[in-house]
């Protein structure tokens, strides 16, 4: 079971790489230690959109789009600009919602949700400042965990999200941000003795909706490792939830759990 909590963390890292490959810069409140902050020195260069390309992919747009595309696109942003400020998630029972990403999870009683305190070691956030507004701390965060649970048979689950602007998410590639950090996950799970890794880029369905997301597997001192993730667009997050399973594939079975938040 130690060694299960000690891959755990090493799919955290993996985590912490995604969401480097898509950022944006700056500073971040999560600070994670150990093999999480080793991952995060080998994060490549960022595939989120910077002002300058958001600004030349607006042109572009505007070039190329015929003036139905444009309105959509207008559209889009007018909708984005409407949507709710950023709100943490909440553990009732056995169930996590998040109505500010729009999901939610039921699990039964094998399996534990980290607590505030928890999450926010996490994120790094120490308890002199947990006292303060938690929340607030959380907006002023480039990358961030909501959600982390584990279950008896060290299965876990999590969800992260990653701060930008709003255009910049719309314009987003999430093919495109998976498959570019795909080299740097790799070559962590290389150097902590990691073998035979393989993925595959996927749609995720969720409660009759679809999402862009990605399968990862490996070995490590011989234990298959399974890790099943999709992201999400809110406002001007990308949410990525994070699903990973250990000796047998049940990812599919744990997704199942998930609900969208009406």
């Amino acid at each position: 079971r130690y060694k299960m909590k000690k891959l755990a963390v090493l799919f955290l890292s993996a985590v912490i790489l995604l969401n480097g490959a898509s950022c944006t810069g700056g500073d971040t409140t999560t600070a994670p230690e150990s093999a999480e902050e080793t991952a995060a020195d080998t994060v490549k260069e960022t595939d989120f959109v910077t002002e300058e390309e958001t600004e030349a992919d607006t042109n572009a747009v505007t070039d190329e789009v015929t003036d139905a595309e444009t309105e959509a696109v207008t559209d889009a942003e007018t909708e984005a600009e409407e949507e709710k400020e950023l709100s943490l998630g909440n553990v009732n029972g056995n169930t996590y919602k998040n109505d500010f990403i729009g999901i939610g999870c039921t699990l039964d009683d094998g399996w534990v949700f980290y607590d505030q305190e928890q999450i926010a070691q996490i994120n790094g956030i120490t308890q002199s400042y947990l006292d303060e507004d938690y929340l607030e701390q959380m907006k002023n965060a480039t990358v961030f965990y909501d959600m982390y649970a584990s279950s008896e048979s060290s299965s876990t689950i999590n969800i992260s999200l990653e701060k930008g602007t709003k255009l910049a998410v719309l314009l987003t590639d999430i093919d495109k941000v998976l498959t570019n950090s795909v080299g740097s996950i790799e070559s962590s799970f290389v150097n902590m003795g990691g073998t035979n890794f393989k993925y595959e880029l996927r749609d995720v369905e969720i409660d009759g909706e679809t999402f862009k997301g990605m399968d990862i597997y490996v070995e490590i001192n011989g234990v298959p490792v399974y890790e099943t993730m999709f992201c999400i667009k809110a406002n001007e997050y990308l949410v990525y939830a994070c699903v990973c399973t250990y000796i047998e594939n049940t990812t599919d079975d744990i997704l199942g759990t998930f609900f969208i938040v009406e």
